[in-house]
């Protein structure tokens, strides 16, 4: 998704009363969009669920919410005058605030807080009124955020011009350089800093350990710089990218930087967290290779799902790949309270995830949820079968239930329920994988 626009003054869709009496009386609950994409979500002190995304073919943009049994308790769509797309990622506060980023268009609102352009952030009240918004036009896709436990959020992506985002202007290097901005809970700048030279630098997810150190991970070509001298990748305008994971302390300063080899324009990181100790995991989808230091993971055909988990310091301790000649990638994580992780994703062919073979098929993705323990063993798994699936988020709710977001195509059994959609079709679940 390249940009995305808001419309006009969100107008409440009116809560399901159905809801209640589709649910089984288990913690587990699911509900389709009825068309639309979820691409994010956040989850509060009460177990609610707060998902984003957009409606249609990304026409509107939207935010709803539903509590821990999965009543939904509103639904907001915000139907632009000139197009759109839609909410990209959000997160949620013990307040049960919630910031949203996305992308946007043309000129429009949510209700009176301002005008909206390009890329966005903003602030939902626990009952989904827009409290502030900013809008950074075409010169920043801002695609990640996370949450300091001050209340600060942390947003992630790339500059691509020139922006004063409250501190001065940043300028770009080259074509993009990855790109962090920290705001308060009330939208006040607190700082900013691009990271790149002449290539491209990108930031593709970001999370803040226990300590509120500052985590990342992205790609990259050139070189990229977080403090203490550059790492090198793979030439400017070759089409290859390296992955790297940095970690900088509360106030930015370096701690740690590392980059993994991967040198092939489809390894891409989609997911990082921190464990209680500060470790760091880290998962995406790898093309050819990639070495997080205990040895190339490399692909077994097209793309494959791979996990890795480093310490505070971004040493190796574990790191593994799924897969077989056809495609696979995990594309959602969240840290457990035990310190094993939650990862979410796709899959084709036959994949044994480590509770014995999984088919996929050989057309379309099936999805996947799947929790290993803090040394790497297989826990749990959940395969999510319809015509497609994706897994696109993971929240933790519980020590042992997560909200997933993610889009599905036919008929989706799911949470003792079954989702039905003779197109592509978000869901928003609470699962004990």
């Amino acid at each position: 998704m390249e940009d995305a626009s808001i419309g006009d003054a969100g107008a409440d869709v009116a809560s399901d009363a159905s809801d209640a009496s589709r649910r089984d009386g288990s913690a587990e609950w699911a509900e389709q969009l009825d068309g639309g994409l979820l691409l994010g979500c956040g989850v509060d002190t009460n177990a609610a669920i707060v998902s984003v995304g957009s409606v249609g073919v990304q026409t509107a943009i939207l935010f709803q919410k539903h509590d821990a049994v999965g009543n939904r308790l509103w639904r907001r769509a915000n139907t632009p005058t000139n197009g759109a797309r839609g909410a990209l990622a959000a997160v949620t506060n013990a307040a049960g605030e919630t910031f949203v980023l996305g992308v946007s268009s043309d000129l429009s609102s949510f209700d009176d807080a301002g005008v909206m352009n390009g890329g966005f952030v903003a602030k939902l009240a626990p009952s989904g009124v827009v409290t502030w918004q900013h809008s950074y036009g075409v010169d920043a896709l801002l695609i990640d955020v996370a949450l300091k436990s001050n209340g600060n959020i942390v947003m992630a992506g790339r500059l691509h011009a020139s922006h004063d985002f409250g501190g001065g202007t940043l300028s770009p290097s080259g074509l993009d350089d990855a790109l962090l901005v920290e705001l308060t809970t009330s939208g006040d700048f607190v700082r900013s800093a691009r990271f790149g030279d002449t290539g491209t630098q990108t930031v593709q997810r970001v999370s803040v350990d226990p300590s509120d150190a500052v985590v990342i991970t992205g790609v990259f070509d050139g070189s990229i710089d977080f403090g203490v001298g550059p790492l090198v990748g793979a030439a400017a305008g070759t089409g290859n990218y390296d992955t790297y994971v940095a970690k900088l302390d509360s106030s930015w300063a370096y701690v740690a930087a590392k980059q993994f080899g991967a040198r092939n324009p489809d390894t891409v990181p989609l997911g990082i967290g921190s464990d209680a100790l500060g470790n760091v995991f880290v998962c995406g989808r790898v093309t050819d290779h990639v070495d997080f230091g205990g040895g190339p993971l490399t692909s077994a055909g097209r793309d494959d799902f791979y996990v890795g988990k480093l310490t505070a310091q971004l040493a190796h301790v574990w790191s593994k790949r799924f897969g077989d000649a056809l495609s696979q990638a995990c594309t959602a994580l969240a840290v457990d309270s035990s310190g094993g992780v939650a990862l979410g994703g796709a899959f084709l062919g036959s994949v044994d995830f480590g509770g014995g073979a999984l088919d996929g098929g050989t057309n379309r993705p099936q999805g996947i949820v799947l929790r290993l323990d803090a040394t790497g063993a297989f826990t749990s798994q959940r395969a999510l079968y319809a015509d497609e699936v994706s897994v696109e988020r993971v929240r933790r709710i519980t020590a042992s239930d997560f909200a997933i977001v993610g889009t599905f195509s036919g008929r989706l059994p799911i949470a003792n329920r079954l989702l039905t959609t003779t197109d592509i079709d978000g869901f928003v679940a609470r699962l004990a994988p």
